[in-house]
């Protein structure tokens, strides 16, 4: 009985673990309607992934039970004019908030830690081209 209930406690666990899938929060004081994409590369082509409403706060929310495969993904803002890549590993809950007026600078990722070191590239590579 002993290992039946192990065995049982067991795959609850992995089966909790699996089934967590994603949550990307949005947080964009600049937009308070329309939708926002969540997209991934593959290849040259940009892929949607999932679509959120904005709400009149500016919050959207991006959300699956099925996890994200690691990558470079892009938050794609309504009107299709504005968007940032960001990278998804193994943590996905993530919360970012974007100020659209500096999105190199003024960008903010919760939850992702890679992403620190992938805006400092994504800055020294900004800087590196201005003068080309």
């Amino acid at each position: 009985m002993k290992i039946f209930t192990a065995f049982f406690l067991c795959l609850l666990n992995i089966s909790l673990a699996m089934g967590q899938g994603y949550t990307v929060t949005l947080n964009t004081p600049d937009y308070k309607e329309g939708i926002a994409y969540l997209t991934y590369y593959y290849g040259k082509n940009l892929n949607i992934e999932d679509s959120a409403a904005v709400s009149n706060k500016g919050v959207a929310v991006f959300e699956k039970k099925e996890k994200l495969q690691p990558g470079i993904y892009s938050i794609v803002f309504p009107g299709k004019s504005k968007m940032f890549d960001f990278l998804v590993s193994g943590e996905q809950q993530i919360s970012i908030t974007a100020d659209t007026s500096d999105l190199l600078n003024k960008l903010t990722i919760k939850g992702a830690p890679e992403n620190d070191l992938f805006q400092q590239y994504q800055q020294f590579i900004s800087s590196k081209s201005q003068g080309l």
